[in-house]
């Protein structure tokens, strides 16, 4: 057989060649058919817990105390002046009566 010059493959090689291309080709494309599934998969999973992290923190912001506000004062006691019998303040000759009932249960 005569000497190939070395730029050339035999005809034999050349298909040969031109099929490993082509099953490479394949290939290539299988490998990133599979990666963007991948990609995929990820940018699913890191949007369920994007999202997860964004709902816990509302819920967070939502349900912490609250300041209470200014302190709660007593009122100063009532005065000695105003007569208090059993649920009744005042004179009872007084010309206007006031009725107050409240249920706080």
């Amino acid at each position: 057989m005569p000497p190939q010059p070395q730029g050339q493959a035999a005809p034999e090689q050349g298909h040969a060649g031109r099929q490993e291309r082509r099953i490479s080709g394949r290939a290539q494309r299988k490998v990133a058919a599979e990666q963007a599934a991948r990609r995929k998969r990820l940018t699913i999973v890191g949007g369920a817990i994007a999202a997860a992290l964004i709902v816990a923190l509302v819920a967070f912001l939502a349900t912490r105390p609250r300041e209470a506000g200014p302190p709660v004062l007593a009122a100063e006691p009532m005065s000695d002046a105003i007569p208090v019998v059993g649920m009744a303040m005042g004179p009872e000759d007084a010309p206007v009566t006031v009725v107050e009932w409240g249920d706080y249960t």
